[in-house]
């Protein structure tokens, strides 16, 4: 496979034996969404600030304090009309197509879960199409049962906006506020990432490395589980096997990632870097289908829900 970094044989392996054993769950970011119109983190940073007087918001790059500037923004538009400007952005019946068709390879790789921080239905409207998935569920903030997380459910741990739910808006995690209220007043979306990193292997997929508060609890998961190895061989018990992380990213995220937080190094995340042609994330459909492939002995054919030429065209992959 040309144009993946010549690393990755030995890193493929790894994770498809790791997704074999049956317990590695997949996060996915807003990577396999903006391509059908669903904006990157930055994006609906740019898009909310618009509907504000907030000229330097309207520009401004994403940083780690991004919570606190949607929280500038919920702050000046008001609850009622930031909630009505979210479900105008995400209104899924404005899409030329319901989902992106990498999905359909995604959700046949047996996953023990599918967990997304983006507030859209694709997730969903691709399961549909699957009779593997019939009796798998979706769950949002605040009801994310941790004991359902090995059941290959669908998992929205900052809220997901539902077709047929207008009441499902109140359920996102966006502004400061609401951050504080899901990880520290209710811990609802703190145990559960806890819960994932400590009892579970892990691949992320178009996810930007920009969700700082996701990582800062990966970090502390492994700061404990070194604190617990310690424990145990002064006390010579056994624990359970380590968990083990995976991120699969194109080449200029885990560059700048690398120069910047540096997070995958320093959270032991094992890269899978492939090349973007030009601004086509096509590389990456060849990965997931060999990875889709590989673990269940068979060729899935993603439903014709776009052009032809759909992956070829579409433009930044990562939020």
């Amino acid at each position: 496979m040309d144009g993946i970094d010549q690393a990755l044989p030995n890193g493929l392996n790894s994770l498809i034996a790791t997704i074999k054993h049956g317990e590695c769950a997949i996060i996915l970011g807003a990577g396999p969404s903006t391509p059908i119109g669903y904006p990157s983190l930055q994006n609906l940073l740019w898009e909310m600030a618009k509907e504000t007087t907030l000229v330097d918001l309207q520009k401004k790059d994403l940083d780690e304090n991004w919570a606190k500037d949607f929280q500038i923004i919920k702050d000046a538009l008001g609850v009622e009309q930031y909630r009505k400007t979210l479900g105008r952005i995400f209104d899924h019946k404005t899409r030329n197509v319901p989902y992106n068709p990498i999905l359909i390879n995604l959700l046949n790789i047996p996953f023990c879960a599918f967990v997304t921080t983006n507030y859209d239905p694709c997730l969903e409207l691709a399961s549909t199409n699957l009779t593997a998935l019939t009796k798998s569920h979706s769950y949002s903030y605040p009801n994310l049962p941790i004991a359902q997380l090995t059941q290959k459910h669908i998992f929205h741990p900052h809220g997901y906006i539902e077709p047929n739910n207008p009441n499902s808006i109140n359920s996102i995690i966006l502004s400061e506020d609401e951050f504080n209220e899901a990880y520290e007043d209710t811990q609802a979306t703190y145990m559960f990432f806890r819960s994932l990193f400590d009892d579970l292997d892990i691949l992320f997929v178009g996810f930007g490395m920009n969700d700082i508060v996701i990582l800062n609890i990966l970090d502390k998961t492994k700061q404990l589980r070194k604190i617990k190895e310690d424990i145990a061989v002064k006390k010579n018990y056994q624990l359970s096997r380590p968990r083990t992380k995976f991120a699969i990213l194109d080449k200029d995220t885990y560059q700048r990632d690398k120069e910047s937080a540096n997070y995958v190094g320093r959270l032991g995340i094992n890269p899978i870097i492939y090349e973007k042609i030009g601004e086509s994330h096509s590389l990456l459909n060849q990965l997931v289908e060999e990875i889709q492939r590989k673990t269940t002995e068979q060729t899935i054919f993603p439903m014709p829900t776009v052009p032809a030429d759909f992956l070829e065209s579409s433009g930044a992959f990562h939020g």
